[in-house]
């Protein structure tokens, strides 16, 4: 069973498990969750999203698992993640989980100012961070940083809520708005957000690992080359390149935090001392994870090979310079609000050596992804 239906990466998974004969349930929080829609689902359910609460959300999850009875669950967000892990012991009675921290390890990770600090605690070099205690902190170290600087929430998904500043007046009136700023669900945390360094330049590198209790048994290095939204979102196009230096931060980095299951890291090459520094962590698989799969990184099977408590085999090779863009609706609307519009369309013409997530022998999520973006506005 895999949750959070509405997701690019859980389609993919969907699709990938589906096509090794496992049978695949799929859940989400809205009727237009488009992994449901597959022809690799067997069965689709939706549950109360997070602004009903938590409770409604664990209530309509666990009563499919005592319908439904899957060998696996695999929450795929940071809500639903959390959620089964606060609950494992329940769950655990009808199904396995798939790999992954435990609820409090799951819960510290997911905070960017905590995330941070554990970082840099295990010797990764990061960008200059500061942890205001309230708006007249933020206001006092205002006038003392270099710009531009970066507004970050602790707790939030796809680039919401970061924001660009550019000078103290600026960071003061944004850092206010900032911790204001409410969203729905709880995946988002606007109360005192980091200040963080910029890094400039455009080297972006996403690694993504898979670990067993410490024991590094998987990883892949992708350069990312596009985004939305611009410029803090997710990937949209990006490539399987060899970064040994990167993979190897990476890999020890997450040996030292005795890591368990998968997460991603992205690090920027700072241009200024051509030292990577560690950007973000997610504790779970990027949005992204089609790529992987492409080039022969197989994290959702051997996830799921783990979670039946079946040895896999350690893998550190994959095809490299695969190159994947999610067009749907991700680059269009890239190309809408780029100013350049001539010059990035000659670049979108450019197919070679590259993969798409469209599937016309499983059209029927592309349609509902199109009605969820006339009615929800959801781009990806």
């Amino acid at each position: 069973m895999v949750l959070d239906g509405e997701s690019r990466a859980v389609l993919a998974v969907v699709r990938h498990l589906g096509r090794r004969g496992v049978p695949v349930f799929v859940g989400g929080s809205t009727t237009l969750a488009r992994a449901k829609y597959s022809k690799y689902c067997r069965k689709g359910f939706t549950y109360h999203s997070s602004r009903h609460g938590t409770e409604a959300m664990h209530r309509d999850i666990l009563q499919n698992v005592k319908r439904l009875r899957p060998d696996v669950i695999f929450p795929f967000g940071s809500e639903t993640t959390q959620l089964v892990l606060d609950h494992s012991e329940e769950y655990e009675k009808h199904c396995r989980i798939v790999p992954m921290l435990d609820a409090e390890k799951f819960k510290l990770f997911n905070d960017k100012g905590k995330m941070i600090r554990e970082a840099s605690r295990v010797g990764c070099s990061i960008p200059k961070t500061y942890f205001p205690k309230d708006l007249g902190d933020a206001g006092k170290l205002s006038l003392h940083l270099d710009y531009p600087a970066l507004i970050k929430p602790r707790t939030s998904s796809t680039g919401k809520g970061i924001i660009k500043v550019h000078s103290p007046r600026e960071l003061a009136r944004e850092y206010a708005l900032v911790s204001k700023q409410r969203k729905e669900g709880t995946a988002y945390d606007p109360s005192r957000p980091v200040i963080q360094e910029f890094i400039p330049g455009t080297l972006n590198y996403t690694v993504v690992v898979l670990f067993d209790h410490g024991r590094h048994m998987a990883s892949i290095v992708n350069q990312n080359h596009r985004y939305y939204p611009v410029p803090f979102g997710p990937p949209i196009f990006n490539e399987t390149v060899l970064n040994e230096r990167i993979r190897r931060i990476a890999v020890d980095m997450f040996r030292k935090l005795k890591w368990h299951g998968t997460a991603n890291v992205n690090f920027m090459i700072d241009p200024r001392d051509n030292i990577p520094k560690m950007i973000e962590i997610n504790p779970r698989l990027p949005g992204t994870t089609e790529s992987s799969i492409v080039a022969g990184m197989d994290f959702p099977y051997m996830l799921y090979k783990m979670a039946l408590g079946e040895r896999i085999r350690s893998t550190y090779r994959y095809k490299l310079n695969r190159k994947f863009r999610w067009l749907l609706f991700a680059e269009l609307f890239y190309l809408l609000k780029t100013r350049n519009k001539l010059a990035t369309l000659k670049r979108y013409t450019d197919f070679r050596n590259t993969r798409t997530e469209i599937d016309f022998a499983d059209i029927k999520p592309h349609i509902i992804q199109f009605l969820g973006l006339l009615v929800n506005r959801q781009v990806m």
